[in-house]
């Protein structure tokens, strides 16, 4: 008589650690294992119980299409045993029956892409799993069917008429890029589980384009530091600058932040997980203690629930910020955007560009930056050494503000020069402080 059992793979996949489950058949000395298409972690499996673990509705409906599979082989077995009782049988008499109801099973269910990218998804940080979800929607925009397209109907062809609908909404390839990367990471995570063998990328090229200018020169963030704001700009401005001088900290971890103990702020950046141990330089500190909060280090906690409704705000205000001129036409005055395109982002690009002119060497940027570098051993010694990231620190916040290049002055402050211009009156004319009024906003 042949018997059934379900059996856990027991090498996983190295980028997910999940193991495919198998269906395994025996009669007498023979065996023949069959995968069923799930993969699950090993966590959730009984191993003495030979069954999946259901901790949520997900695993439930998982045991439940496992189990239903199962019970039709058996009752499969059983029907050719009755039909054969003066006969005997022979594994490969089995075979046909069992490979028909998993082919079945398979065609009912291969309808997966979907539920694959969310099971992936989930396995992610929150701002990563809104990204996966985003690349779902921007599919069910494009195709009707995209909750029930199984792999085999993602084939070139379609990605490549994906992307050409993205690009009526999206001009940006580097955008589309993203979603056509999340697609891809779902079939790596399929073909590392056994779930598919299909790939439609072998032969689609993902091409970049240059990046957009993300900086702000040394001048303009001077420009931007002084600019005649209202009130509520002048806010955002300050914070834009805190950022900067904690060498780019993203806003999530900005937000986060609750104390500054010894002169320095501890984290692990939210994005990496990587520990960042930075100085609090008395310039960075005057705007902690100006937008102290009540919650947390700074205010954006006391108003906002989370750090995205703030950036949305904040980056906004920032792109409004020029010169308000007068339309002849219209009769009305509007503003001409001084800093086309800025946001927070910008601060982390600005910090390193400004200090790459410096001369501070590429390993430090990127230890600043929480990067790896090319250069394991260096790397290492500038983890634990924090010391030169709290050099270029200081020597970036020496440059930016007071005009001195390494402890020499190089550029008077309020000068036209500090702010790339040419003349008093270029200055003058949009209102930036000269060096005596700069002298006392200083102090």
């Amino acid at each position: 008589m042949a018997t059934l059992s379900l059996n856990l793979r027991k090498k996983p996949a190295k980028s997910t650690g999940f193991c495919p489950l198998q269906i395994a058949i025996r009669h007498g000395n023979k065996r023949r294992f069959y995968g069923i298409g799930i993969a699950i972690h090993p966590t959730e499996w009984n191993a003495k119980k030979g069954e999946i673990i259901a901790r949520d509705s997900v695993g439930r409906a998982r045991r439940a299409r496992v189990m239903a599979m199962v019970n039709a082989i058996e009752r499969s077995i059983v029907e050719l045993e009755l039909n054969h009782l003066a006969c005997s049988l022979e594994l490969e008499d089995y075979l046909p029956a069992i490979e028909e109801i998993l082919k079945g099973s398979k065609a009912t269910h291969k309808h997966s892409f979907a539920d694959r990218l969310l099971e992936f998804a989930a396995k992610k940080k929150d701002s990563t799993k809104w990204l996966y979800e985003t690349t779902l929607n921007r599919m069910r925009a494009f195709d009707r069917r995209a909750d029930s397209l199984s792999f085999e109907d993602i084939d070139r062809k379609w990605l490549t008429d994906f992307n050409d609908f993205m690009a009526k909404t999206s001009k940006s390839q580097n955008y589309r890029n993203i979603h056509l990367r999340n697609i891809r990471a779902v079939f790596n995570y399929a073909i590392d589980n056994e779930l598919t063998t299909c790939y439609p990328f072998q032969r689609l090229k993902l091409r970049s384009e240059p990046t957009a200018k993300r900086s702000l020169s040394v001048q303009e963030l001077r420009r931007l530091m002084y600019w005649p704001c209202d009130k509520r700009q002048r806010y955002y401005v300050s914070v834009f600058m805190l950022m900067f001088y904690l060498v780019g900290i993203n806003m999530v971890d900005l937000y986060d932040l609750s104390e500054v103990r010894n002169g320095r702020i501890t984290y692990r950046r939210s994005k990496t997980g990587r520990f960042f141990d930075l100085a609090v330089e008395p310039e960075a500190m005057k705007l902690i203690k100006r937008l102290k909060g009540k919650k947390k280090l700074i205010d954006i906690a006391d108003s906002y629930t989370d750090h995205k409704n703030f950036l949305s705000h904040m980056n906004r205000q920032l792109k409004r910020i020029g010169r308000t001129v007068y339309d002849v036409r219209s009769g009305e005055r509007k503003v001409v955007p001084e800093f086309p395109g800025l946001s927070s982002y910008w601060t982390r690009h600005t910090w390193a560009t400004i200090a790459a002119d410096l001369d501070v060497t590429d390993e430090v940027i990127a230890a600043a930056l929480g990067h790896a570098t090319p250069f394991a051993v260096t790397d290492i010694y500038i983890r634990r050494n924090m010391k030169k990231v709290d050099a270029a620190g200081r020597k970036v916040i020496d440059w930016v503000l007071y005009g001195r290049r390494d402890g020499e002055p190089d550029v008077v402050p309020g000068s036209p020069e500090f702010y790339g211009y040419a003349t008093d009156a270029e200055r003058d004319a949009v209102g930036l402080p000269g060096p005596d009024q700069l002298s006392s906003i200083t102090g």
